[in-house]
């Protein structure tokens, strides 16, 4: 994959720099080592939307998308609007802008907000408003949680918080027919959010898992669905009515409806993802021992420590709670059970205050975790890398 050559200029818009790449005008006041890695990032994002759906990419030589990068949530909420509170960055269709801010969530959360935002960029100025929410969304999600390498994606990641999701969803009843669920209109879809939150959070994921479902699954016959995913798209792309495209395209409503609901019940982590989860739940009991004065020097010494203290960490989002495992044997292994060697998972000397975690996976992949003072705060983020 080609890198985009990059181009800082001082801004003629405020404060920042304006980095100007191949699809994007950034305009960021963020540290300029982690504009520059977003943007490249953003770049091979595009090039990966445009090589998914070939056909339906924007028109080439248009003008270049504009993207705006706070560091601060408030800078977002100025630009935005306070509408916009609860959001961690979003696409403007009116302005023709992308605007998402650092603060609050992190690196990893921002690289994650970019593949979503960038995704609704991107089909908005190829197909207009014709995606119905459920596909629009969906499909952004599925990129939101692509995993980049440094040069390329592993794309239809399965994340353990979906799989939470899902199966929270399911045991209260708030699963909806998949047919059912793609004719939502705008306002249908819209009314799920004035009201119990945990709805919106399973409208979400529920659109995600039926794309992952499609692209991923095969019908009664064994054939793949995602060339008819590709073909319900082509036909939004030249204006046809969604719910009617959707039905000539799927017209196996009760198979769809069946196999979907066995495709939730059975969703299980990618192993990249799950060891992501189990890396970025290690670098928390890291923080944990660096709070308390007990960090080791060595992170295979970290386990005994850990083990012998009993530690357990609790996560909660939204109406979702859960525990971290309680063998602490689970983080120092890889997601078959194998237990990583010192060689394949370790601290990391760097010029920062705090070492990295390192851990050497299969096939040249490494993910690197590094740690960061922010405002009092132990923070962390984890990058995959190849070697």
């Amino acid at each position: 994959m080609a890198v985009a050559t990059l181009t800082l200029a001082l801004s003629l818009e405020g404060r920042g720099e304006r980095i100007s790449t191949s699809h994007y005008q950034i305009q960021t006041d963020l540290d300029p080592d982690l504009a520059k890695t977003l943007a490249i990032q953003m770049d091979a994002m595009y090039d990966e939307y445009a090589r998914r759906f070939a056909g339906l990419a924007p028109s080439p030589g248009g003008a270049p998308f504009r993207v705006y990068l706070f560091a601060n949530r408030a800078d977002y909420l100025r630009f935005t609007g306070p509408l916009y509170q609860n959001t961690g960055g979003l696409f403007m269709p009116r302005r023709g802008a992308l605007a998402a801010f650092l603060e609050g969530q992190g690196r990893e959360g921002l690289r994650r907000t970019l593949q979503h935002e960038a995704f609704h960029q991107f089909t908005h100025a190829a197909m207009g408003r014709q995606l119905p929410p459920w596909l629009n969304e969906g499909l952004a999600q599925v990129f939101e949680e692509s995993i980049w390498t440094g040069d390329g994606f592993l794309l239809y990641q399965v994340p353990p918080r979906r799989v939470r999701r899902s199966i929270a969803d399911r045991s209260a009843g708030r699963l909806i027919p998949f047919t059912t669920f793609a004719t939502l209109t705008d306002e249908q879809w819209s009314a799920a959010f004035t009201g119990d939150p945990s709805r919106g959070e399973a409208q979400y994921n529920q659109a995600w898992a039926m794309v992952q479902f499609l692209a991923r699954s095969t019908d009664a016959g064994g054939r793949p669905r995602l060339p008819r995913l590709i073909a319900l798209l082509q036909l939004l792309h030249e204006g046809r009515n969604s719910a009617i495209a959707f039905k000539e395209i799927f017209p196996d409503g009760a198979e769809l409806n069946r196999e979907f609901s066995s495709f939730v019940a059975q969703l299980r982590p990618t192993a990249a993802a799950e060891l992501l989860e189990r890396q970025s739940v290690l670098a928390d009991f890291v923080g944990e021992l660096v709070l308390r004065g007990q960090l080791p020097r060595e992170l295979i010494d970290a386990r005994e420590i850990l083990q012998t203290g009993g530690y357990r960490l609790h996560y909660s989002r939204g109406d979702l709670q859960w525990d971290s495992d309680a063998d602490i044997g689970t983080y120092f292994a890889d997601p078959s059970g194998r237990m990583l060697s010192s060689i394949d998972l370790h601290f990391e000397l760097s010029s920062r205050e705090f070492p990295d975690i390192v851990c050497r996976w299969t096939g040249g992949i490494r993910l690197r975790t590094r740690f960061r003072s922010t405002d009092g705060r132990l923070e962390h983020d984890t990058m995959v890398e190849q070697f």
